[in-house]
Parts: structure tokens; sequence; C-alpha cells
């Protein structure tokens, strides 16, 4: 079977259309494009009852297809491991922040709980300071009640002293006295 005249020459210009295209596309890298192009090669080669190009072209397809379907497949692997790396590296930098937060938190809850402490300590310094001059003042009058007492006692002292030397003195002299009297009689 015969295709009519302008059908053939519209598949020799898609033929040679596809063909400027597929060396273009290689030229420029563009994988996908390719792969199209040699597929529609295939079945422009097909219609016109070329079946070894047709099966030269789907060859070419299919080689283009693996590679396209393996350049995804190994873009999305290292999509997946570069992904896995930045969890990774993101996991590690939270972690060594929570570890800094931590250390943070117990160094101020360390701060914190050493003022408190300070705080206390200055608390008890001030009452035994207090309770010392309380006791110093109870002190101080109670050796003025002291003085006082002791001045008073060696006064009592010098007044019973002073009492027995007259005492003594009154019968030193009421002796001679009753001697007398006692002779005048």
């Amino acid at each position: 079977w015969t295709l009519p005249r302008n059908k053939t020459m519209a598949l020799q210009n898609a033929n040679a259309n596809t063909a400027r295209a597929i060396i273009l596309s290689g030229e420029i890298g563009d994988l996908n494009t390719l792969l199209n192009n040699y597929k529609r090669l295939s079945e422009i080669q097909s219609l016109q009852d070329n079946h070894k190009g047709a099966l030269e072209s789907y060859k070419q397809y299919t080689l283009y297809k693996d590679s396209v379907f393996n350049m995804e497949k190994d873009k999305k692997l290292t999509e997946t491991a570069m992904r896995y790396e930045f969890d990774k590296k993101e996991a590690a930098t939270k972690a060594a922040q929570a570890e800094k937060d931590r250390r943070q938190r117990t160094i101020r809850n360390s701060f914190i709980a050493g003022a408190t402490l300070l705080l206390l300590l200055l608390i008890g310094l001030i009452n035994r300071y207090r309770y010392k001059q309380k006791a110093n003042i109870a002190l101080a009058e109670a050796y003025e009640n002291l003085k006082s007492t002791q001045q008073q006692l060696i006064q009592s002292e010098k007044m019973a002293a002073f009492g027995v030397m007259a005492t003594r003195m009154a019968h030193e002299i009421q002796n001679p006295l009753n001697f007398v009297n006692n002779f005048s009689e």
C-alpha cells in the first residue's frame, strides 16, 4: 500500500524536520525533547514503511528514555540524599542549640541559686548582727547595774566598816570611862 504524493511529501518533511530537531536537541542537551523526537521519528518512519529505521529510532527512544529515567532516578536519589544530609545537619544544629540552651538554663539557675543563697546568708548575718547588738545593749545595761551594785556594796561595806570601827572606838573609850567611873565611885 502506498501513500498519496502530498502525504508522502508531508512525511518526508516531518522526517527531515524531526532529524534536525534531534540534532539541535542533542547539541543543547535537552534529553526530554530528544527522547520525544526519537519517538516521533520512529512513528514517521513506521508510516513510511521504513521499519528498520523505525526500529532503530525506537531503540534510540528507549535508550534515551532509560537515560532520562535513570537521570530522574539519580536526581531523586541525590535530592533524597541531600534532604537526608540537610535534615541530619538540621537535627545536629537543633541538638547543639538545645544543649546550648540547657547549659544557659543551668548557668542561669546556678546564678539564681547562688544569689538566693547569698541573700539568705546576708539576711542571716543581719539578724545575727541585730541579735548581737541587742545582746551588747543588754550586757552594757547589766554591766552598769553591776557597777552600780558594786558601788553600793562598797559604800555599804565602808559604812559597815566605819560602824565596826566606831563601835570599837566607843568600846575603847567606854572602857577607860568605866574604869574612871568605877574608880571614882
